[in-house]
């Protein structure tokens, strides 16, 4: 029919249908039954308006088609001059240009004319209506894009519905809720390593030195990743500093230069129960360098030297 090409009936019907499938997703409706109910009340604003965009098209066909205006005599307002482009007539109350057939014909003002042919009018609408279909159709294709998510291997997006959270989409094709859900974060499922700069800490029998770390973790519950503390990373950051010095400060000097494995176990042990709150899971934790103070540097290149020298003199 042809008042189903009409681009605001089309848009009434689609938006009528998208509004009632989007309704019934905010009560967690499975998204073939959104679809299902999306195409049923399409139809049935089809069926239902149909009948009344019929009766209006049709008058509004009866009072606006131009055909009906050719025959009828005009008044000419302005005087008609091919040679200057120039010419107005006024039909049924209304003004409009006017050209004559005959190429050096003159046509004076007050004259009466016959309407042989109207131009530009049909064209113009034409025109106007498929700009209108096309925006329509490209605004439908924004929407739809939109909607469809694909979570890549390794990857989860946290969704929100409303601004609470909805759920937590794994790897696949998945489609949202247009302007209701929206995919609130988006969470890499790899072991990421971080390598944190130099920290001081002092031990058991006060000597600072610089110690940095590198950690190896993963998330494990993306959920509690992005609702359960603010920045994890500079949360990693400042529990391993806190904990490095903890660990640090119960061994001597000569433990900590000889102990790495050991505090690589305790401070993955500790970061692993304080992060799992977080959704996170610490794998490993590696002692990258440990910088004593220039002076006991010194000391100890001094003691291995006297050291060397003294086992070279016994033998």
């Amino acid at each position: 029919a042809a008042e189903a090409l009409t681009v605001s009936l089309t848009c009434i019907w689609f938006a009528g249908g998208a509004v009632v499938a989007a309704i019934t997703a905010l009560f967690g409706v499975p998204f073939w039954v959104q679809m299902l109910i999306f195409i049923v009340v399409t139809c049935l604003l089809f069926a239902l308006t149909r009948p009344v965009a019929k009766r209006y098209l049709n008058s509004k066909v009866q009072k606006t088609n131009t055909d009906a205006l050719i025959g009828q005599t005009a008044l000419v307002k302005e005087t008609i001059n091919n040679m200057e482009s120039k010419g107005l007539v006024q039909l049924n109350g209304q003004d409009w240009t006017a050209r004559s057939f005959e190429a050096g014909e003159i046509i004076p003002e007050g004259s009466e004319v016959v309407v042989k042919e109207i131009r530009g009018v049909k064209e113009r609408d034409k025109i106007m209506s498929i700009i209108l279909f096309i925006i329509v159709i490209a605004l439908l294709a924004m929407i739809i894009s939109s909607t469809v998510r694909i979570v890549p291997q390794a990857h989860a997006y946290v969704v929100e519905r409303l601004g609470a959270y909805q759920g937590t989409w794994s790897v696949g094709l998945h489609v949202k809720v247009p302007f209701i859900d929206r995919v609130a974060r988006k969470v890499n499922l790899k072991e990421q390593v971080v390598d944190f700069p130099p920290q001081p800490v002092i031990t058991k029998d006060n000597v600072t030195m610089q110690i940095d770390t590198v950690v190896y973790f993963q998330i494990t519950d993306p959920k509690l990743y992005s609702y359960g503390v603010e920045n994890p990373i500079m949360a990693i950051e400042n529990l391993t500093a806190t904990t490095l010095r903890n660990v640090i400060g119960d061994l001597e000097l000569d433990e900590t230069l000889t102990s790495r494995e050991t505090i690589n176990t305790q401070m993955r042990a500790t970061l692993d129960v304080a992060t799992d709150p977080w959704g996170i899971k610490v794998n490993r934790v590696e002692l990258k360098n440990i910088i004593p103070p220039a002076a006991i540097q010194d000391a100890m290149e001094k003691q291995m030297k006297a050291e060397r020298e003294r086992r070279e003199a016994i033998l």
